[in-house]
């Protein structure tokens, strides 16, 4: 995106930039670095950042090459070996880590990477002429506070300006004296043009001069406006007489765009007026062309590019002409698997369409939420007077075995394994296979499902799938006293759910993913032990419209955006099944974070359901997640409301992993049906959660009290459940 949105583009190599660039990569084959010089810029730039771990590598012919600092992170000696002759290195690596912190295992590792690389750093710098080093406070992957970075940087490099200017003086004086001699009493001559009669004029007067003096003279007027001089010294008897030969550059006169006089006063174009009148100047030239390229560039067009450039010395005309900006060409490489035609209907671009930038980002975009590739590249290439446009992919590979583990107080411990193709067939369709649960809890599917059919953005997915989840049910337990109450445990009955489920959506801006299923399922409630209960069993063919928006920026730790989830599903007896019901479900969830350590999210839940409604699609409440104070699923009913806020604070101090803290205010309960709905019956609870972000998945460990406002008492008239404990490790199943 932003390579082609450059005023310049490379053809041939990055000597061609306005600013000739190498990119330091590494090859992971060999261990050598290497010097990327030509090719497309953005894979050159993407492969020498490419991080372990974080950014996957890139194939470049036959090389694999990842980030060049694993070899050179510092690369003044590859500069040195380029012909530079002053190299300026930034120093922008982290200190090796504390003693205290070497405690840690993965800290401890991470230092035996680093000693030898801040070794090889520490030679490099050494040969550099200048070393810049900003102060730097934050890890290198900590993307806050940027401004202050680039201040730091400003400020470091604004205290070696001096020497950097001392530096560039003497080598510049040092590369004029190479084989300079000594002039003696050179005699004026008139030259007639009166720059170079002042300075023979300021020759004569001395006895002698050093050669390399009239050089740094000769060139600092040749840039003002002479095209070549030169000066010749003839050693006479008494004399040396000084013999200068020169041509005047000619002045612009007129500026033809593509065959329109863009300097006459009706339309004089603003990025080439203050080159009429005056000496040509390539450098003047090159910057407004640079200048006009650029605001093609902010208007969308990033492949008008300067096609050809004259400058007829007699009549002092420069002819300019610029490419067309038209696609000729759209050109997919890369992909083994994937249709062509699967990747061509994510890019809203057409050739012999005029190109824009935006439909570029949109197709990119597009790519990269297929979760088909690793890697992404658009970039475009001339092949005679043709600009071909080329997205470049490298892909995924779409076989994978996925396995979790989670652990929490209800169920104890649970495994889940996830068989799939994300490509089947090349069609961008995902086949796969799925087991979750444990003793108390299972799920086995087989689904088939596609983002997009065809060229439409309808996507569907169509499931048979068996649940199994064996439920507690509670009672309120004797009256303690009036200011303390519990729940019991009364009895214990499976869920047993099976069947076929197809749906069929679309996203659709502000409203997030609309979708209609269309269920056919089988239910039973079995009796385990106790009351609480009714067993049951249903044939059921339920229709679903719902609407899912999420726009959480992260996961499971979201700092912004909002997640909603609506619903409305019904079950008609006409469509074949033992009874009818219909509800409707609503929840609402917002992030919000102040000084980025500092999260409220309040999370609203609405549901309703007819009288009908059967056992095990009724709502439930309670739970580390859903309620304080009450054990999971502690009550249900075809009734729910509940209201609560959380304010998470991100703790500066790890614990091994990012840590963080939560309190939540609940308020809400369940009724059995509709005339039981009374708002003075609602429950409160309020909790603490320690959690930890562990590459298994979230950590959460809690403790939380219920409790609610009795109507029968004037005094004291809260009354208070017992403590509950909860956790969980790794992601929901």
């Amino acid at each position: 995106m932003l390579i082609i949105q450059a005023p310049l583009h490379a053809q041939k190599n990055f000597d061609e930039l306005l600013i000739p660039f190498r990119a330091v990569g590494t090859d992971l084959k060999t261990g050598n670095p290497v010097v990327i010089s030509d090719g497309d810029l953005s894979e050159a730039m993407r492969a020498s950042s490419s991080v372990s771990f974080l950014l996957s590598p890139i194939e470049r012919d036959s090389m694999v090459l990842a980030d060049g600092g694993l070899v050179a992170n510092i690369p003044v000696n590859l500069a040195k070996e380029l012909g530079a002759e002053i190299v300026i290195a930034v120093n922008t690596t982290s200190p090796l880590r504390p003693l205290e912190e070497l405690k840690l295992p993965w800290y401890l590792a991470d230092q035996v990477v680093s000693i030898p690389l801040k070794k090889l750093e520490e030679k490099d710098l050494e040969n550099a002429e200048v070393v810049i080093t900003p102060e730097i406070n934050q890890s290198s992957t900590n993307f806050i506070g940027l401004d202050t970075l680039i201040e730091s940087g400003y400020e470091a490099t604004r205290k070696k300006i001096d020497l950097i200017k001392q530096l560039i003086n003497s080598r510049y004086k040092q590369n004029l004296g190479k084989n300079s001699f000594t002039v003696k009493d050179i005699i004026y001559k008139s030259d007639k043009n009166e720059i170079f009669d002042q300075l023979l004029l300021r020759y004569s007067l001395k006895d002698s001069l050093i050669s390399s003096e009239i050089l740094d003279d000769l060139y600092k007027i040749a840039s003002e406006k002479f095209e070549s001089i030169s000066a010749n010294f003839l050693e006479r008897e008494n004399f040396t007489e000084a013999e200068l030969s020169y041509t005047e550059i000619p002045k612009v006169q007129k500026i033809i765009l593509n065959n329109h006089d863009v300097a006459s006063s009706e339309n004089e174009n603003p990025f080439f007026k203050d080159l009429i009148g005056r000496s040509f100047q390539a450098k003047s030239l090159a910057k407004s062309l640079t200048n006009l390229i650029r605001s093609y560039r902010d208007q969308g067009y990033s492949l008008i590019d300067i096609d050809t450039v004259h400058f007829d010395t007699l009549s002092g005309t420069i002819e300019l002409r610029t490419t067309t900006g038209i696609i000729d060409s759209i050109i997919i490489s890369g992909n083994t698997k994937t249709e062509e035609s699967v990747i061509k209907r994510e890019i809203p671009l057409e050739q012999n369409q005029l190109f824009d930038i935006v439909l570029l980002k949109k197709g990119l975009t597009n790519l990269d939420a297929t979760n088909l590739f690793e890697n992404t590249f658009a970039t475009y290439s001339e092949s005679g007077s043709r600009k071909n446009l080329v997205f470049k992919v490298k892909e995924k590979s779409s076989g994978l075995v996925r396995f979790g583990l989670r652990g929490d107080n209800e169920r104890n411990v649970q495994l889940a394994a996830d068989l799939r193709d994300e490509n089947f067939y090349g069609s961008a369709t995902e086949i796969g296979i799925q087991f979750l649960g444990g003793l108390r809890n299972r799920h086995f599917a087989i689904e088939h499902r596609s983002n997009r059919v065809f060229n439409t953005f309808i996507t569907y997915k169509v499931k048979t799938y068996y649940d199994l989840i064996d439920r507690y049910s509670y009672a309120d337990a004797p009256e303690i006293s009036f200011q303390n109450w519990s729940r019991v445990q009364i009895g214990e009955y499976r869920e047993v759910k099976y069947g076929l489920s197809l749906a069929v959506g679309t996203q659709v801006e502000k409203l997030g993913n609309i979708y209609a299923e269309v269920r056919k399922e089988f239910q039973q409630v079995k009796a385990i032990s106790g009351s609480g209960f009714v067993p049951q069993k249903y044939n059921l063919s339920v229709l679903r419209l719902g609407s899912i928006f999420d726009s959480q920026d992260k996961y499971p730790f979201p700092t912004n955006g909002i997640l909603m989830n609506v619903y409305y599903e019904t079950f008609q007896k006409i469509l074949g099944g033992d009874i009818s019901y219909s509800k409707i479900f609503f929840s609402y969830e917002a992030f919000h974070t102040y000084l980025s350590l500092h999260t409220l999210s309040p999370k609203f839940i609405f549901g309703f359901g007819d009288e009908t409604l059967p056992l095990a699609e009724q709502f439930r409440l309670g739970g580390q997640n859903s309620f304080f104070g009450l054990r999971e699923n502690d009550l249900r009913g075809k009734q729910i409301f509940l209201a609560s806020l959380e304010y998470r604070f991100f703790l500066p101090i790890k614990i091994f992993f990012d840590t963080y803290l939560k309190v939540r205010y609940d308020l809400g309960t369940v009724w059995a049906g509709a005339s039981s709905v009374k708002f003075s019956e609602m429950r409160h609870g309020i909790g603490v959660t320690i959690s930890f972000n562990t590459p298994i998945g979230p950590a959460n460990f809690s403790v939380g009290k219920g409790f609610f406002i009795r109507n029968d008492l004037l005094k004291k008239p809260l009354s208070f459940g017992p403590y509950q404990f909860y956790f969980e490790i790794g992601y929901p199943i």
